[in-house]
């Protein structure tokens, strides 16, 4: 049995609605996977949901934050499987 790629585990977690262990790996992507700003929201979106109080303190809407970051990451093409062109 072979372990999954990054990509495939992106996969699964978010067919499960599992926002943190997406969010997670997918913040570790190597650059060029995602455009920089893409990277940043993933990031801050997993910050968010780790850190929530921290980043609530800081005047961040943390939940508007999530809410970027996982449809950002469930849209993309690279994510669910499509083809990019």
């Amino acid at each position: 049995m072979t372990a999954a790629s990054k990509t495939e585990q992106i996969r699964e977690a978010v067919r499960k609605g599992d926002k943190k262990s997406a969010l997670k790996i997918a913040g570790g992507f190597r650059p060029g996977i995602f455009t920089p700003d893409q990277q940043r929201a993933i990031k801050k979106g997993y910050e968010c949901l780790h850190y929530g109080d921290t980043y609530r303190q800081m005047g961040i809407d943390v939940e508007a934050a999530i809410t970027h970051a996982w449809t950002l990451l469930s849209t993309l093409p690279v994510i669910i499987g499509e083809s990019h062109v």
